[in-house]
């Protein structure tokens, strides 16, 4: 993990190259994590506080504190962290100091534009003065921020961090590439991945120094952002509890009359656990396995295992289900053999391909959706491949569902049982 931070070529160059402050802030920005997490409020207090002194901007993160060390302690830190804040200007304090830095602040918001892809959008769709130097920026900000402290919509203080940052940079005028970097270093410790397109989208910008007098190329500015939206709605599809529903609810109708209620059932790759939490609801009897735990809900804790054994008696399963899971492994046969000693039928769901363009579109979308891209196994098949191969090891097709997925994608359900 450290190495997806310190060899990513835009830390390298803003941070080595450039000699931004940020290579002050991650550091401050980490401890003061390491602390939360030991509950040390002084400590995360101090580090905060120290980040604040190197850029402003981490008093925001103040709010996050309150969900994971209670509000008694969450004000004794920001106590500490504007203390130490504080101390750190009193080299330069004069008495005029205070006004100094609001008429900064207010020259930068009214003056500096650089990437930022909302307060572009805006500035088109309302009238400028609203918007640059105006009320619309900071009040969407507020909103944005009192929206995500009051719902919590986080699972942990580096996930909180990145949000809070994520908010901070979408509703700027200013977002230069180092701004990005801290999102880097926070994103290590979450499941998310779009930060480096963020930061991959912003290397471009670059291209504004290309011409005298200066000027910002506005149509990449707009067309990375809408691809950075893209890859942010795919992300929240996959690693949030609304959008592993959205796309669980389009698999359960196929599967509920195949899978007995009141029996017990075997859910082999749970993944985020939006499935068997849908059919837990329906009245299914779950168990649920997977490689790594990933669930995104409470109520369903999978049993970790290596992926080509299971830990139950032969016949132990009314239902073992195979969810798109097997062309994620590369011990698909190992697994269908375990799958069928411990149940006593086997339901398996596979995206199909009938072309090598239609195979390749799959490569693509699983990639994305599931932001698998080095170590993706692609051990897809067609309908031939996946029926000769039940066919080899003893099961038999007893009922065969197709639907189409994504409007060009083929979904086979296959209800199995042992010959």
């Amino acid at each position: 993990r450290a190495a997806l931070y310190a060899l990513n070529p835009v830390v390298i160059v803003e941070l080595v190259g450039n000699l931004h402050s940020e290579a002050f802030v991650v550091p401050f920005l980490l401890f003061t994590l390491l602390a939360v997490h030991r509950s040390a409020w002084a400590s995360a207090g101090l580090a905060l506080g120290l980040a604040m002194a190197v850029k402003l901007w981490p008093l925001v993160l103040l709010g996050v504190f309150p969900a994971f060390l209670g509000w008694r302690r969450a004000l004794g830190a920001a106590s500490v962290a504007i203390a130490v804040f504080m101390v750190s200007w009193l080299p330069w304090y004069t008495t005029d100091l205070v006004a100094h830095v609001l008429e900064s602040l207010r020259l930068y918001a009214a003056h500096f534009e650089f990437f930022g892809g909302l307060y572009e959008a805006l500035k088109v769709l309302l009238p400028e003065t609203w918007v640059k130097g105006g009320p619309v920026m900071p009040l969407l900000m507020v909103l944005a921020f009192s929206a995500l402290f009051l719902k919590r919509a986080w699972r942990s203080p580096e996930e909180g961090f990145l949000w809070v940052v994520a908010i901070y940079l979408g509703f700027s005028s200013t977002v230069h590439p180092w701004y990005i970097v801290p999102l880097l270093a926070l994103v290590l410790f979450t499941p998310y991945r779009w930060p480096y397109w963020y930061a991959a989208l912003a290397v471009p910008t670059y291209l504004t120094y290309t011409v005298l007098p200066w000027e910002q190329p506005y149509s990449w500015v707009g067309a990375a952002h809408v691809l950075l939206l893209l890859v942010l709605a795919l992300e929240l599809m996959v690693h949030t509890r609304a959008g592993a529903l959205f796309r669980a609810r389009m698999k359960t109708p196929r599967l509920l009359p195949l899978v007995p209620a009141g029996a017990p059932v075997l859910d082999i790759g749970t993944g985020n656990g939006a499935l068997a939490r849908l059919l837990q609801e329906e009245g299914r009897d779950m168990t649920t396995v997977d490689v790594i735990d990933k669930s995104l809900f409470p109520e369903v804790h999978p049993t970790v295992i290596d992926g080509r054994s299971l830990p139950f008696e032969d016949g132990h399963f009314r239902c073992v289900l195979l969810i798109t899971v097997l062309h994620h492994t590369r011990s698909q046969e190992q697994l269908l053999r375990e799958a069928a000693r411990v149940g006593e039928e086997v339901v398996v769901m596979e995206d199909v391909y009938t072309n090598r363009a239609q195979l390749l579109l799959t490569y693509v979308f699983d990639s994305l959706i599931n932001l698998e891209f080095l170590d993706h196994p692609r051990t897809n098949r067609d309908e031939a491949g996946w029926e000769r191969c039940f066919v080899e090891l003893g099961l038999r097709v007893v009922r065969k569902d197709v639907a189409r997925t994504l409007l060009v994608f083929r979904q086979v359900t296959y209800n199995l049982r042992s010959a």
